[in-house]
């Protein structure tokens, strides 16, 4: 791995030259940095065995619907419970709504509140989609 070593002691170097400015030297060089030295290093990460089995590890334990995983359960319990949270905070926030005679002293903006009602809604498919890994998926609902 002594190209990742040389590839992370290149973006030391150029970290410091992106945080003073930006312009077409310092452009050139970070391409030269991402071209030279950073594409060798994941042509050759690529090519290894552990390196793939590594980056697919969370589509292999979360994203799977025909084999369950202790992994893919416990997602599924998170978010059940963060819908049931959300639907009884709501329903809290309800009631005292109905026993306040001043609604608006409640301290939760009305933000929250739509935020809250939207997760309690479930507007998601599943927390985990394994089209996301690689790109959001704007065609799912």
């Amino acid at each position: 791995m002594n190209r990742l070593r040389l590839a992370l002691q290149g973006f030391e170097r150029l970290s410091v030259l992106l945080h003073a400015t930006l312009n077409e030297a310092v452009s050139d060089d970070a391409e030269a940095w991402l071209r030279d030295e950073v594409c060798p290093v994941v042509e050759e990460l690529c090519r290894n065995r552990s390196f793939q089995l590594m980056t697919r590890w969370s589509l292999d334990h979360f994203c799977t619907e025909e084999v369950t995983t202790p992994e893919h359960r416990k997602l599924e319990d998170a978010d059940q419970a963060i819908v049931q949270y959300a639907q009884a905070i709501a329903k809290g926030l309800e009631l005292i709504d109905q026993s306040m005679s001043n609604p608006s002293e409640c301290q939760i903006s009305e933000e929250d509140r739509v935020a809250l009602n939207g997760i309690a809604s479930r507007p998601w498919v599943q927390l985990a989609y394994a089209l996301d890994f690689f790109h959001l998926d704007r065609q799912r609902s």
